[in-house]
């Protein structure tokens, strides 16, 4: 399990020097898991940065673009990685590298990019499309946050909930 996990941060590491080097993007990484070890070794020459926790929000601002690179099981899906709602709750298009529900969930709010988990081609690709067109970048974004904002935010869950409960009284 844990090699296929090596393989899927591999593909995103290649990408990121490759537009490094042709293209002036960076990629910035997050988190602590169990790879962490394994992405250090890996990115010491190349230029890779690797975010704690507490330095994720001010990262997430300042990024044009936010990438979740789900791991490819060989069938779709099943869960969404709250990691996508924090993404849309910034107002960033997002680059969901994925199968299943979350591809499902990014169409339908049309708050980013779909590609197959694994091909760097493709993830190349959609960085400069996105890179090349800022207009696009805004509208997907904005969709995202106005999905957060309407569907998924503490106040609407709330509100949802509520109305649930108000139903169970009408009807106990």
């Amino acid at each position: 399990m844990l090699e296929k996990l090596y393989d899927e941060v591999a593909y995103v590491l290649k990408v990121s020097k490759l537009l490094k080097e042709d293209r002036g993007v960076e990629i910035v990484l997050q988190g602590r898991g169990e790879l962490l070890g394994y992405v250090k070794n890996k990115v010491k020459d190349m230029g890779i940065k690797i975010l704690s926790r507490e330095e994720v929000a001010k990262s997430l601002n300042e990024a044009d673009a936010l990438l979740l690179p789900l791991k490819d099981f060989k069938r779709p899906y099943l869960g969404i990685s709250s990691k996508l709602y924090e993404y849309q709750a910034v107002g960033k298009p997002i680059i969901c590298c994925a199968e299943g529900q979350p591809t499902e969930y990014i169409g339908i709010t049309n708050s980013g990019v779909i590609i197959k988990p694994g091909n760097h081609k493709s993830l190349t690709e959609a960085i400069t499309k996105l890179k090349m067109n800022s207009k696009l970048m805004k509208v997907l974004g904005e969709n995202g946050r106005k999905t957060v904002e309407k569907e998924v935010s503490i106040e609407a869950i709330g509100l949802k909930i509520m109305e649930i409960f108000e139903k169970l009284r009408r009807t106990s």
